[in-house]
């Protein structure tokens, strides 16, 4: 299992940033991450076979992820065994994501 860590945040994508932002959220578990041509993102369960396309994220033109409200910059992956990460990580929503 896997989780993602969402920093750098901020409220809107044009938003001029002087430091790091805010940090996010922890986002999880997913089973599996895919990439392509480091241009197409995604993070699926097997579980119920859901999959988180973030091309289709509305932050994704600017290069960030929105989620919740906030644009972040930066994400990182994070296994199971981080439990200082993994312990404040919260099940993702499609609605925290944007998608309808």
């Amino acid at each position: 299992m896997i989780f993602i860590h969402l920093y750098h945040g901020r409220k809107t994508p044009e938003q001029e940033m002087s430091d790091w932002g805010e940090d996010g959220p922890v986002i999880g578990p997913f089973d599996w991450f895919h990439g392509t041509y480091f241009s197409t993102f995604n993070f699926g369960t097997k579980k119920d076979g859901a999959i988180w396309w973030l091309g289709d994220n509305k932050g994704f033109e600017h290069g960030l992820i929105y989620y919740d409200g906030m644009y972040y910059g930066d994400f990182e992956i994070v296994p199971l065994e981080d439990r200082k990460l993994v312990l404040h990580a919260e099940p993702f929503s499609d609605k925290k994501a944007g998608i309808n």
